[in-house]
């Protein structure tokens, strides 16, 4: 039977993968509950990124995008089953991949004015080439600004710098 993941990435992106086996979906869990990331195909690219949440779903049969419908629809009514993975992978955990917090400005804005969009996509794209660096260390690269907002922005920079 077919699994399928579904991550919940930083400024509210998502990321599917479809009918991935058992083995498949573990190293992905593995990935994720070691260092919060995820690493799949991203274009024509391998990439890692930073998630906050992974689902994941069982069904009969596997999910083919012009058959199947929307992926919400194909899911609905199936259990998340990734409690199961995630006990399971952190018996397998050995290795820690290297979290870097990038002290950067938090500037502009993604919906803002045309100034603002310019200096949101500038920091975005240098902050692009930083993660693709760090990659090749298996690290992962870290922006506060990319973080779900949970507590104090204060206190969470602190905890990374530490």
């Amino acid at each position: 039977m077919p699994y399928h993941l579904v991550a919940t990435l930083p400024n509210g992106g998502r990321k599917s993968v479809f009918n991935r086996d058992r083995a498949q979906v573990l190293e992905h869990v593995t990935e994720f509950v070691r260092d919060g990331t995820l690493t799949t195909a991203w274009g024509n690219t391998q990439r890692t990124r930073q998630a906050y949440e992974i689902r994941v779903f069982e069904t009969d049969l596997p999910y083919n995008k012009k058959t199947s419908g929307a992926f919400d629809s194909f899911i609905a009514g199936k259990r998340n089953q990734y409690a199961k993975f995630e006990k399971e992978a952190k018996k397998r955990l050995d290795v820690r991949r290297r979290r870097v917090f990038v002290v950067m400005p938090i500037q502009g804005d993604e919906y803002g004015p045309q100034a603002e969009r310019n200096i949101f996509l500038e920091y975005t794209a240098r902050f692009t080439v930083i993660e693709r660096a760090l990659e090749a260390f298996n690290c992962v690269a870290i922006r506060i600004d990319r973080e779900a907002p949970m507590g104090s922005l204060v206190e969470r920079i602190k905890r990374e710098i530490a």
